[in-house]
């Protein structure tokens, strides 16, 4: 009972549990009395919400219930209470399922108590200090006394600005209003509401009202209305979340019976989503945020002295598309019959203002395209190209225009320029495009993936131009991307009693029925190395036998993983051949063969032992700390006393791995070093942005016996990717592997 308590009519809390005095006498028919009130503890750290059906008698067989809602009745009859008791009744003597509430506790005495300690008569004694009846309240199981779920609440809203209006924004509880631009003739106002909604209620979140200044000479043209933008976030869909009521206000200026919107309240709400997105999946309001939600309140203000007949109010478009293109609807709106000219620039680069040397043009005139094999199936479509176009658009009936471009596939992000002209009489408004960079499509390309061999070794010849690439559609506002969820199984199996090694038996204690046919398997020995060949995959599930797609022989009850076999499962294989008559070789003794991956942290810390004027590091420490796991040549060091080359970000100096020797735990650096022992070095990677959380489930090297010439060796593996949202180089480090001389 930590979040509530009983009080006595008073509202002072009772001493000891469920106690109340009772009359010294009763009549026949049974007498009820006041038990208390159950009430939330003002105080507690989550202050619970109290309802009649949240208390329940305890033990009790039967339970009535009378009325609806707050007015509802829940009465108990027996149970763990005294004899003197026949029943005990609930009730909500506020709001149910508010703080404030309080629960009220009747209790009905049968019609005669039986025999007491104190007095065997009908009638109720009290000869000795108070006579105390015992009832017992609990919770109901499934329905307790709980808190509001507290969930966050933001988004920006944004209106143009006008010197013809005022503007006012309520003052909503629990969200604090925060204006990001007060406006000016060339950019529109900003607000930031953010708060605290309550999971499974709608919220008010913002709430402001228009008003013309002077309603003799303006009015509002059209109605108003809000358009919601970034509510599809990086696979964050609030769409339906927010929604939008206007109240207007009407005058009659011209005194000519036609009334027009001189003001208007525009009130947004807020109903947290369910599902995904519960708990809402950002820890801060700051990230939350971040997110981008987004009101645009869109109008026009007309002068009665001056009537506006050809005027443009905005422009609607997709900020962002994907990186496959294709066709995208462009709005302009405003008076009917208003006319001008549209260009679209696709841009040389995101930060370029210049348009692209070819194709920098749209040209929104149809193109046939005529079809090889039938003129019947030829299709016209627009194309950008090398020179300006102009294409005129008008405003419809409707109050807007619509466009169409057709976007190509890229591979790099690129940006798309949109600018609108007037054409004769035709006025714009502030919100209007016009200039450079004003209104942009963002066009979002790849992160790339490329995974290739690294050595310090300069004996093996034409290693370099080995690589594997991979490309991931960036994630992006409005995001429509779609990804195979990825999905990863371990489990034991082994076939020592198998004649037929394509087959392994699993764990009898261990379902099969997450592992699916065309699964990625792998599994490694006590030193790290792959004794299923690469590649090898599930072909057949039947019971607790798993067929594979290649033959293999594995001890019982040995450790294995089952991949979902998706975009993110990086196969490589790499062929590293000596340039002349040196002898390749396993690196012997062998170690992990999966610790030689890097790129894949954007730093990595060791310590060392004693380094006294030498390149070579040693690196000492207890577990990943003094290994050389995840370090490849070409990595840059820094830590107290590291000597070399100097950061001009920071000032700070730092030197460069040149070899690293898995052996011996130890690395070689450009420039000679004096460190101390348990020195805490920090290693990140130069081949840019490091591609977080990639994993060498497993790794293989094999040496021909006996050797051809020139000597070769094969190095096969499988990399496994969480999430790729950058671009950079994964590097699989040859000489943790292979020895050449």
């Amino acid at each position: 009972m930590a979040n509530w308590h009983l009080e006595a009519e008073s509202g002072t809390t009772i001493t000891g549990f469920g106690q109340v005095e009772v009359p010294s006498y009763f009549e026949n028919s049974g007498v009820v009395i006041a038990g208390g009130y159950i009430a939330a503890n003002t105080d507690a750290d989550e202050v619970v919400n109290i309802s009649a059906s949240n208390f329940v008698v305890g033990g009790s067989p039967t339970e009535s219930v009378s009325g609806t809602g707050s007015a509802a009745v829940y009465t108990f009859v027996g149970g763990n209470v005294d004899a003197e008791v026949y029943s005990v009744a609930f009730s909500n003597t506020g709001i149910a399922g508010q703080p404030d509430n309080r629960v009220k506790v009747e209790v009905t005495l049968n019609a005669f108590p039986v025999a007491n300690n104190y007095n065997n008569s009908t009638l109720w004694p009290n000869p000795v200090g108070s006579y105390q009846i015992y009832i017992d309240i609990d919770e109901r199981v499934g329905d307790p006394p709980v808190a509001d779920v507290s969930r966050h609440a933001c988004i920006k809203t944004q209106w143009p600005f006008l010197s013809q209006q005022s503007v006012t924004v309520a003052d909503i509880e629990n969200i604090t209003e925060t204006q990001q631009n007060a406006g000016s003739s060339s950019a529109p106002t900003q607000y930031m509401h953010s708060g605290t909604a309550i999971d499974g209620q709608t919220l008010t979140i913002a709430e402001f009202t228009h008003t013309i200044s002077d309603s003799t000479n303006n009015y509002y043209a059209s109605s108003p209305y809000v358009i919601f933008e970034g509510l599809n976030n990086s696979g964050y869909d609030y769409t339906g979340a927010y929604a939008y009521e206007m109240n207007f206000t009407y005058s009659d200026p011209l005194s000519n019976g036609t009334s027009q919107i001189t003001a208007f309240t525009t009130k947004i709400t807020y109903t947290p989503p369910q599902g995904i997105l519960n708990p809402d999946p950002f820890d801060t309001i700051a990230k939350f945020c971040g997110v981008g939600h987004k009101a645009i309140l869109h109008y026009v203000i007309k002068d009665q002295q001056t009537v506006v007949t050809d005027h443009v109010d905005d422009v609607v478009y997709p900020p962002t598309v994907p990186y496959s293109g294709g066709s995208h609807r462009i709005v302009v709106r405003g008076v009917a019959g208003a006319k001008y000219n549209i260009f679209i620039e696709k841009k040389e680069s995101t930060t370029s203002n210049n348009a692209a040397a070819n194709g920098g043009y749209y040209n929104f005139t149809p193109t046939v395209v005529e079809n090889e094999r039938s003129l019947a199936t030829s299709k016209a479509f627009s194309f950008f190209e090398d020179s300006v176009t102009i294409h005129e658009g008008t405003i419809g009936s409707n109050g807007s225009n619509d466009h169409y471009i057709r976007l190509p596939r890229v591979e790099v992000d690129t940006n798309y320029d949109i600018r609108l002209q007037p054409v004769g009489s035709t006025t714009f408004s502030s919100s209007v495009p016009q200039a450079q960079g004003e209104a942009v499509i963002n066009q979002y390309g790849f992160n790339v993936v490329t995974v290739k061999p690294q050595t310090t070794k300069s004996e093996y010849a034409d290693y370099a131009a080995q690589k594997v690439v991979r490309y991931y559609p960036k994630n992006y506002k409005e995001d429509i991307y779609s990804t195979t969820q990825d999905r990863v199984i371990l489990a034991k199996a082994g076939n020592a009693n198998y004649s037929d090694k394509t087959r392994i038996l699993l764990n009898p204690a261990r379902s099969n029925r997450d592992i699916e046919v065309g699964m990625l398997v792998t599994t490694r020995n006590d030193s790290g190395s792959s004794i299923i060949t690469h590649g090898t995959k599930v072909t057949k599930i039947k019971g607790d036998v798993i067929t594979l797609s290649n033959a293999c022989t594995l001890p019982s009850d040995t450790r294995i993983r089952f991949d979902r076999y998706t975009n993110n499962v990086i196969p490589f294989n790499f062929t590293m051949t000596a340039g002349g008559s040196e002898t390749i070789a396993l690196v012997s003794p062998a170690g992990d063969t999966t610790a030689v991956l890097g790129g894949n942290s954007a730093t990595i810390e060791k310590t060392c032992a004693q380094v006294t004027n030498n390149q070579s590091i040693t690196l000492a420490g207890s577990g990943f700390f003094g290994t050389t796991e995840g370090l490849v040549a070409g990595m840059i060091v820094k830590g107290d006393g590291v000597v070399g080359s100097t950061d001009p970000s920071d000032g700070s100096s730092y030197t460069t791995v040149t070899r690293v020797d898995h052996d011996s735990k130890a690395i070689v650096v450009a420039d000679l070093q004096n460190l101390p022992a348990a020195t805490l070095l920090s290693f990140s990677t130069t081949t840019g942005t490091a591609i977080e959380d990639a994993v060498l489930v497993d790794c293989q090297v094999s040496v021909p016996s006996p050797q051809t010439s020139p000597d070769t060796a094969t190095i096969q593996g499988h990399i496994i990717l969480d999430e790729v949202d950058e671009t950079g180089d994964l590097l699989i480090n040859i000489d943790g592997l292979l020895t050449i001389s």
